[in-house]
């Protein structure tokens, strides 16, 4: 469960973290929790999974670090913080091996570091161990369930993650444009999956961005106005908002619904109880039945000039005890033309004892393929009349 990214580069980077919790003693989840805590304002720590619940007792043993935790030794292996460690996992069970990220503000330097930290439950003599990633090694990390996004497998439609992160180095576009650009794309490829997706890996549709440059970190609000198409074609807005209210504070606002859901930090004064069941999902990326998709589908689309065919194929792939739809368009065709009585066309499964390798000899505007692959539902994709000015077609 949970999505939590880290990015480094230089001195500005981000974090971005979803705000779902999930009891897993009763499956309940709730969009409510912001995952972290802070020690002294210079320490900030996130965690991923079952171990969130340990993170009030990380700050309750913090204070013992107050004079010999310091930005020196903060990603040390051997360091103070990792006797912190030892001591609030003492004697827990297998099931709260996750990783965490951490980032130390440092107003002298003005500069930070951020690092991680992988728990592992060392079987053989029920003892604990920490390995890190220290900050000089720290360029991207992402923990918890939404570990996924950093399989290409899943995305082969997208581009890989990393290089939206290149933005940070580049030095074109600000901290803030740059994380909330790779969290739109992110809920992209998470919309990819299904509408279960986000149940299934215990990740709240909608992320938190926490911006850090030199010295500095802030959870930021902002106000989002969204769009996008849905399986169906139609065009779905949302305009919603994070707001920060006092320290370490904010609500979640559906500005379409008036819907509010304040959230919390996870530390010692954090009651999920009082709050069960609650999701915020403005953009009902959540909504509808999952649907089985058909190995082979054609989808038609028209332009003012031409009209367009694409063959998308479906793979289910497994993650855990899950299975994802995997969806890629493995031709493209396109007929230049002024034909402009032909309407769009929703996906239509090609039948299901069709199976064609050589997709690059096929021709998705051949009356006969149409027939022998699609049925009476050819029909659908029949052009009525051929231009007096001629067609050309190309294909991709």
């Amino acid at each position: 469960m949970t999505l939590i990214i880290g990015i480094k580069d230089g001195n500005r980077g981000c974090l971005i973290s979803d705000f779902r919790i999930t009891n897993v003693r009763t499956g309940d989840q709730s969009d409510i929790a912001m995952k972290y805590i802070t020690f002294d304002n210079r320490l900030f720590l996130t965690m991923a999974g079952k171990t969130v619940d340990l993170l009030p007792q990380i700050q309750e043993q913090l204070p013992s670090t107050m004079r010999t935790l310091t930005f020196e030794n903060v990603d040390d292996e051997e360091g103070p913080l990792k006797n912190v460690l030892d001591i609030v996992f003492r004697g827990k069970p297998a099931s709260y091996d996750s990783p965490m990220i951490g980032v130390y503000l440092d107003q002298t330097s003005n500069s930070f570091k951020m690092f991680r930290i992988d728990t592992r439950f060392e079987g053989s003599n029920n003892t604990w161990s920490f390995r890190y990633v220290r900050d000089a090694d720290f360029q991207s990390e992402i923990i918890g369930s939404g570990e996924i996004l950093s399989l290409p497998e899943f995305f082969p439609s997208f581009g890989p993650l990393e290089l939206l992160f290149d933005n940070f180095s580049n030095g074109t576009y600000d901290t803030s444009t740059i994380t909330n650009t790779i969290i739109s794309n992110i809920q992209t490829r998470l919309r990819s999956l299904g509408p279960s997706v986000y149940s299934l890996l215990g990740i709240s549709p909608i992320m938190m961005p926490v911006i850090i440059e030199n010295a500095h970190l802030r959870i930021e609000g902002n106000e989002y106005e969204t769009g996008y198409f849905n399986n169906e074609g139609e065009y779905t807005s949302a305009n919603y908002s994070i707001e920060r209210r006092r320290e370490g504070e904010a609500i979640l606002i559906n500005h379409d619904t008036g819907e509010s859901i304040p959230v919390y930090p996870t530390n010692s004064d954090f009651a999920p109880s009082n709050n069960q069941n609650v999701t915020f999902d403005p953009e009902n990326l959540t909504a509808g039945q999952e649907y089985r998709y058909f190995p082979f589908t054609i989808k038609q689309v028209r332009t003012r000039s031409a009209i367009i065919r694409f063959i998308t194929m479906t793979r289910y792939l497994a993650y855990g005890n899950n299975e994802f739809p995997v969806r890629e368009v493995i031709k493209r065709q396109t007929l230049s033309t002024n034909i402009c009585d032909t309407s769009p066309i929703p996906e239509i499964p090609l039948l299901s004892s069709v199976e064609i390798t050589e997709w690059d000899q096929v021709d998705l505007f051949n009356t006969a393929w149409l027939e022998e692959n699609l049925g009476p539902a050819s029909k659908l994709f029949r052009i009525e009349s051929t231009p007096s000015n001629g067609s050309t077609i190309s294909t991709e």
